[in-house]
């Protein structure tokens, strides 16, 4: 059977190849090419067939699979961007499919890959934690579950790098207390260890300058015991001695 397929998927290629020919595709056969193209890592030219199929013949029995395969070709070409859309389209319309959930995964992971930098806008990190929590809420039980909570974690992180950059900027301006306002809520979140740190050492940095020694004290206790063995560590035992 296997032989066949392969036979069918050869003739196929052939008639693909042939810049002459009249013959216009099925959607059973254009799906046999994105499929085998897929399978050999080809992703541009699968894209080509399902779009073909989404387009050409978007009420066939392969349609529905054909845009979630898009999508699929999509987000292995690293195109997160095109994916999302892609992926946003196949849930659109078949919201109780059974590829839903893979889909609303790989719509959450897209947005995820799309993050920028700590410095830009963080309207897409935004986006993408609520793709994650989307998918969180919905399927609760997915094999994928585990891994997402990771990923949500490494988005809040990198939100709140954000708010660290944004209260450095107001320290090195002398805006200590618009530095506090940032700074302080990042202790309150569920964070990694360093990034708590580094805000840590900055309330004290800031609170030294409004004079307010004895609390700053506690902020640089508290950052020096967390055992990163980073710079601010070093930095908040430092300070501690100085004080």
């Amino acid at each position: 059977m296997r032989i066949y397929q392969s036979l069918i998927v050869i003739v196929i290629l052939f008639l693909a190849g042939c810049t002459h020919t009249i013959i216009l595709l099925s959607p059973e056969d254009l799906y046999a090419l994105g499929n085998y193209y897929m399978e050999d890592g080809n992703y541009r030219v699968a894209t080509d067939q399902f779009e073909r199929i989404r387009d050409d013949y978007p009420t066939s029995d392969y349609a529905t699979m054909s845009q979630f395969k898009l999508a699929e070709a999509q987000y292995f070409r690293k195109n997160y961007s095109k994916a999302s859309i892609e992926f946003e389209l196949f849930l659109e319309f078949n919201p109780g499919h059974k590829l839903a959930p893979q889909a609303q995964y790989y719509l959450a992971m897209s947005k995820f890959h799309s993050i920028l930098s700590p410095e830009r806008d963080t309207t897409i990190a935004l986006d993408a934690k609520s793709s994650l929590e989307e998918f969180l809420n919905r399927y609760p039980d997915h094999p994928d579950t585990v891994k997402v909570k990771g990923f949500l974690h490494d988005i809040i992180d990198h939100l709140q790098m954000h708010e660290i950059e944004v209260g450095r900027a107001y320290f090195r301006m002398g805006l200590y207390d618009a530095a506090l306002n940032r700074l302080v809520p990042v202790t309150k979140v569920d964070v990694s260890d360093a990034i708590r740190q580094e805000a840590l050492y900055y309330i004290a940095k800031s609170l030294i300058r409004t004079h307010d020694r004895e609390q700053a004290r506690e902020y640089l206790m508290k950052a020096a015991a967390i055992d990163t063995g980073n710079k601010y560590q070093q930095r908040a035992k430092k300070a501690l001695k100085s004080l």
